[in-house]
């Protein structure tokens, strides 16, 4: 109980000691407020970021996908409609806020009939080039040029009704059509189309004939065949986007003038407004970015508002405990000293309680993010504020060779050295530049990371400030991958689409381009551009007597020495086969190439090593000079041609220059055609057999018939160097109809001899196969001579079946009704193409030998024989692998699943008396 006199002094001292507390308990909640609002910042900027990078990977990828689609109808003469779904299918489920692609080709007005019958003839009955109108699709009137929608995914009823579509004649589509051209990049449309629940955009990106893109604008114009379409629904780039919870994210789209307004493309997140009293407002937090896509500016604006109800209330109610429990303390200091003890006993255990579960709370969140940065994937740099190295993850310590122990405290440049991959000069320090201009730093460009101890590895980097609760710099975080892999396999695909296999030097693409560039370049220079058109005199030989093998090392060893005989800036491409083509720039004079192709057949004529002997090998050369603008790159390379044949009917190992008196073709197709004349009245055409080898049982299943001239002074000629005129002169129906005549019945001679069953294989051409009243002329002729159907198969190439696709598979209709088998011939060389596999009564695949020569050892050989295997089998079509010379392609092949095969290995075709014996037998070949 207190004493009168003690609570007489203790009593004025109590309003002061109440309101000493509330002012303490004040100030406490207001501090603990101000930290919780200062925690929720760096929680705001730290999510902003996920946001924005989320946000940024979005936008870029529509830019991706428009790049890979303008690859993809680059790398190909034509894609049809198969492929271009199978890749828009992978695209939409990768990228579910884009909503369709599309692909319009470039149409000029007198192309447009032709294009739209062939359009209504793939399927499209009533397709025409239509425009837009307020009331529908109309037909569009003439233009110079049209880009029509020819294919769109998803494909649906309103897809169907956009086919043939002119986005050029809209305003806002063609504008920026116009602008992909001019700017040879990827374009976004303003403004963007709104629609119901939705706002669209669409990206623009322009694709050329060839696989480069000119440099300047005249040429673009020149080569452009069509433009890819990327739509994109802006409200679904907002979709499941991380750390979204009380933010409202704005995308908006800036107009590329600047007197016109932003149009907001999407919003998502929080927008209440009616609140209760947990949700009072307590602070707003934003943050705007911009970012330059496909030409646009498009924003990006996050905003927070703070409330009450989500703040972490404990530090606050600690706070107000705190200063609740000192008033108490200062009202019972004023009733008696004794309690004051008790009383600051109980808080100081509440705050220990409070900052221990605090502490614990931070430690977990570091040991959290510690674990993150040791387990992802990228290497992970932190430096300070001057750029000085914190912390290394592992994967950094392993691709720089360098401990997080040894780096730290060393300035960023002297411990991430990077050069760049094309002049290997040192590269600007990124971290430095983050530092200097506060913003994300993102290297574009390809660089080299070199290590502690000298490796190299290219990387892909980005580094990015790190930012206190005033927002202020204090580091940086630097975050790197290595890309070597995907970069090499970015040049190597490059240099294979670009470069030939066997003698690593550019091919056709590669010279059309560079002599492209030449002629564009050359008459501004006043200087010659001349193409040195070369072949190998009796290639073939070499092939027949010494194998491809020894062919191949020819061809190589002839590279080198064309390589090693020009001047720096000239090209040597091959073409194929045993053709080459010299490219020479910057010459003064007719008499320098004349200097220069003397060299090089100077060169060639010398002896070669092949097998350990030696081997000569002429060459004949044709030569075009373009001395006057306006020379196509086709025209010059034509007129080369025309030359070497010129050089090889005079006598080859020589060479001539173009004139325009040249009519070799016309000399050579006259010569020729009399002589088949003449062959077909003196029986001069003989027919020979080929076995074809079953490779499960080893015994003969079927022979080919090749035709062959046996003429008087030159020899047994190949049906390659006569055939071809045959087909342009018309004397290939008869030459067609008396060696499947001959091969028909030499096939019932077998049977009537009591040779084994066997199937007479016999090639169609082109021209004969598209005659008419095909089907019942080979019927009589089996009726005729005695023949099952069953017992014929005709071999026909890819591009006889696709040139006509529809005449063909009628024709094929008719032929497999009278019962005969159907091979591809060549498969692999030509269009190989699903399409047709399904659509013509196809049985068998005869793979070409440029896939079989190489095998087992070549790898890319052996998976794409894999591949045709199964691919056939699951078609029910059997397969037939050509030029199998080797017992380890037999072996192989076997072991793939290849169900015959024909080749030296089996036997050389020989007249039909040479190979009864061996098929009387009934045995396999003895090369087996």
């Amino acid at each position: 109980m207190i004493r009168p006199f003690a609570l007489r002094h203790v009593l004025p001292l109590l309003p002061i000691a109440i309101a000493t507390g509330v002012i303490v308990t004040c100030a406490l909640v207001a501090l603990a407020l101000q930290n919780e609002i200062a925690h929720q910042k760096t929680t705001f900027a730290s999510q902003s970021r996920l946001l924005h990078d989320a946000v940024a990977q979005r936008l870029t990828a529509t830019e991706e996908v428009a790049r890979s689609l303008v690859t993809l109808f680059n790398a190909s003469s034509q894609v049809d409609a198969d492929e271009f779904r199978l890749f828009a299918s992978e695209t939409l489920r990768r990228f579910p806020y884009i909503r369709s692609l599309l692909y319009l080709p470039l149409v000029q007005d007198r192309d447009r009939r032709a294009f739209e019958r062939g359009m209504r003839e793939d399927g499209y009955a009533t397709f025409s080039v239509t425009e837009r109108q307020r009331d529908g699709h109309a037909p569009a009137p003439r233009r110079n040029l049209y880009f029509p929608i020819q294919l769109i995914e998803p494909y649906g009823p309103a897809a169907a009704r956009e086919i043939g579509r002119d986005l050029l004649a809209e305003t806002v589509s063609g504008q920026a059509i116009l602008w992909a051209v001019d700017t040879a990049g990827p374009v976004m449309s303003w403004p963007p189309e709104r629609e119901p629940g939705a706002v669209v955009y669409t990206v623009f990106d322009a694709t050329y004939e060839g696989w480069a893109v000119p440099s300047d604008l005249a040429a673009r114009r020149r080569v452009i065949n069509g433009i890819v379409a990327i739509r994109v629904n802006a409200h679904a780039l907002l979709d499941n986007l991380p750390a979204t919870d009380h933010t409202l994210v704005t995308l908006a789209m800036h107009s590329p003038r600047t007197d016109e307004p932003s149009v907001e493309l999407a919003t998502s997140g929080d927008t209440q407004t009616d609140k209760t009293w947990k949700e009072w407002m307590v602070a707003s937090l934003s943050r705007s970015d911009d970012f330059a896509i496909a030409g646009q500016h498009v924003a990006l604006d996050l905003q927070r508002t703070l409330y009450w109800g989500a703040l972490d209330h404990r530090l606050i109610f600690a706070a107000a405990a705190i200063g609740i429990a000192l008033a108490g303390l200062l009202s019972v200091v004023a009733q008696g000293l004794a309690s004051r003890s008790k009383i600051l006993e109980r808080a100081n255990i509440e705050i220990a309680d409070e900052v221990a579960a605090r502490t614990r709370e931070l430690a977990v969140e570091k040991d959290r993010a510690l674990v993150t940065l040791e387990s992802i994937g990228d290497g992970v740099i932190t430096t300070d504020a001057r750029g000085r190295v914190e912390y290394l993850n592992p994967v950094a310590e392993r691709l720089m060779a360098c401990t997080s122990g040894d780096a730290a405290g060393r300035d960023a440049a002297g411990v991430f050295a990077i050069v760049h991959a094309s002049t290997r000069q040192p590269a600007d320090d990124p971290v430095i530049a983050c530092l200097r201009e506060a913003r994300v730093v993102e290297v574009s460009e390809p660089v080299v990371l070199i290590g502690r101890t000298g490796a190299e590895t290219a990387v892909a980097l980005t580094v990015a400030p790190i930012r206190d609760r005033d927002q202020r710099v204090i580091g940086t975080v630097l975050v790197f991958r290595d890309v070597t892999q995907e970069r090499a396999m970015a040049e190597k695909m490059t240099h294979q689409a670009t470069h030939d296999a066997l003698t690593n030097l550019p091919n056709r693409l590669l010279l059309m381009d560079r002599l492209d560039q030449a002629l564009l370049r050359g008459p501004w220079h006043e200087r010659l551009i001349a193409v040195i058109f070369l072949d190998l005199d009796n290639f073939k030989l070499v092939n027949d007597t010494l194998g491809h093998d020894v062919g191949d090392q020819l061809l190589r060893q002839v590279a080198e020495r064309l390589t090693a005989s020009v001047r720096h800036g000239d090209t040597v491409c091959r073409l194929g086969g045993d053709e080459f083509v010299v490219l020479l720039t910057d010459i003064a004079a007719r008499d320098d190439v004349l200097t220069l192709a003397e060299k090089i057949i100077t060169r060639l004529d010398e002896p070669y090593r092949l097998g350990g002997q030696e081997h000569f090998c002429s060459v004949s050369a044709g030569i075009s000079v373009a001395e006057e603008a306006g020379m196509t790159p086709e025209g010059l390379l034509k007129n080369a041609d025309v030359a070497l044949y010129r050089a090889k009917e005079s006598g080859r190992s020589n060479y001539q220059f173009f004139s325009e008196d040249m009519n070799h073709h016309a000399i050579k197709t006259l010569q020729v055609k009399t002589g088949l004349r003449h062959a077909l009245d003196r029986n001069e055409l003989v027919v020979h057999y080929q076995p074809q080898v079953a490779l499960r049982t080893g015994r003969i299943i079927g022979v080919e018939a090749l035709v062959r001239w046996n003429h008087p002074t030159k020899g047994m000629i190949p049906p390659m160097e006569f055939i071809p005129v045959a087909e342009e002169c018309g004397l290939i129906f008869a030459i067609s109809a008396w060696v499947l005549t001959e091969a028909c019945k030499q096939a019932t001679r077998w049977r009537d001899e009591g040779v084994p069953t066997l199937r007479m294989a016999v090639n169609l051409s082109g021209r004969q196969f598209r005659q008419t009243a095909l089907a019942q002329q080979i019927r009589r002729l089996l009726e005729d001579v005695g023949l099952d159907p069953d017992g014929l198969e005709l071999e026909l190439t890819e591009s006889t079946l696709v040139k006509d696709a529809e005449a063909a598979i009628a024709a094929c209709k008719e032929l497999k009704a009278v019962g005969v088998r159907f091979a591809i011939d060549d498969f692999g060389t030509g269009y190989s193409s699903l399409s047709y596999l399904k659509r013509f009564p196809i049985d068998t695949l005869k793979v070409d030998r440029s896939f079989i020569k190489e095998l087992p050892g070549n790898s890319d050989d052996a998976a794409i024989c894999t591949a045709i295997v199964a691919m056939a089998h699951s078609l029910n079509l059997s397969v037939m692998a050509e030029g199998v010379e080797t017992p380890a392609q037999r072996d192989f092949l076997a072991r793939t699943g290849f169900d015959a095969a024909q080749g030296y290995l089996f036997g050389h075709p020989v007249p039909a008396e040479q190979l009864t014996a061996l098929l009387r037998a009934d045995r396999p070949p003895q090369a087996a």
